[in-house]
């Protein structure tokens, strides 16, 4: 995401698209933005419009990343430590419990192999076992 160009942005019909060449699946991907979060997409691009000559974003050291989770962490008295990673697998699992497909979850992760989506579903088919199991009644 923050390796996007002003070239990777488009308006077509009014609409912000982003086209790109996915690194790890080299297909090429287009996302129309003026829906991503019911139109947040477009406000987010606006903010950080001319804040830099060649990318849409700026760009994200690991300690800046590593610093908004730790902050994440703060904002919702997190009990345990997470990490990127864990928020991001975390973010799969919750979406898989609300129902999405597995086909939107593999195109929504990225994952080549529709094996390491099907991951997410059967951790949470195990976490609603388990939660039947011990309920009390």
């Amino acid at each position: 995401m923050f390796d996007l160009t002003y070239d990777n942005l488009k308006i077509e019909n009014g609409e912000y698209i982003i086209t790109l060449i996915e690194s790890k699946t080299k297909k090429l991907n287009r996302r129309n933005v003026s829906v991503l979060g019911y139109g947040k997409g477009v406000k987010i691009l606006e903010k950080y419009k001319g804040k830099d000559e060649k990318f849409l974003f700026p760009k994200l050291t690991d300690k800046k990343i590593r610093d908004g989770v730790v902050m994440l962490r703060t904002i919702i008295n997190a009990k345990v430590p997470f990490t990127f990673y864990g928020s991001r697998h975390f973010c799969l699992s919750d979406l898989a419990s609300r129902n999405i497909g597995v086909n939107d979850l593999q195109d929504f992760a990225k994952h080549s192999d529709i094996r390491t989506t099907q991951y997410y579903l059967h951790a949470q088919s195990l976490e609603k076992n388990l939660r039947n199991a011990f309920k009390q009644d």
